[in-house]
């Protein structure tokens, strides 16, 4: 619908956004979002998928990502792996000024990497293995 329109995704592995919706608020740590219009029809497919909020969790990652997934080769849109935001900074950035085709230099923007929580538990790494269905096409490594 906006083909002039260039578009940034941000993707990032499964085992911290899932980790992460476990330890939000109760809608995502239930395996749904905001109970909003916009998004109650994944939320309705994701309980649908299971009972275990656990598996929900992941089901909602996949919901999302399945969609993000079939338009990442479009020409107007980049996949930003966050990971990359702290490991290979500069690098990243080219990436993106290229792609706008616009300069950027350095903003008054710091990005700092997340405060590290507990590990994540291996019953719920072994949990996304099993049942994460984009991981692989977004390019993440279960391992």
């Amino acid at each position: 619908m906006l083909p002039r329109t260039k578009f940034l995704v941000c993707l990032r592995h499964p085992y911290e956004v899932v980790g992460s919706y476990a330890r939000s608020s109760r809608a995502l740590a239930d395996g749904g979002d905001y109970d909003v219009a916009f998004n109650r029809a994944m939320n309705q497919s994701v309980r649908a998928s299971a009972t275990d909020p656990a598996v929900r969790r992941v089901a909602l990652y996949d919901y999302i990502n399945e969609r993000v997934a079939a338009r990442l080769d479009r020409p107007n849109v980049l996949a930003v792996r966050y990971e990359r935001w702290f490991r290979e900074p500069k690098a990243l950035l080219s990436e993106i000024a290229a792609f706008l085709q616009v300069p950027l230099g350095d903003g008054p923007v710091r990005l700092r990497a997340a405060v590290a929580s507990a590990p994540q538990p291996r019953a719920e790494r072994d949990l996304i293995r099993r049942h994460c269905k984009t991981a692989e096409r977004l390019g993440y490594v279960l391992d």
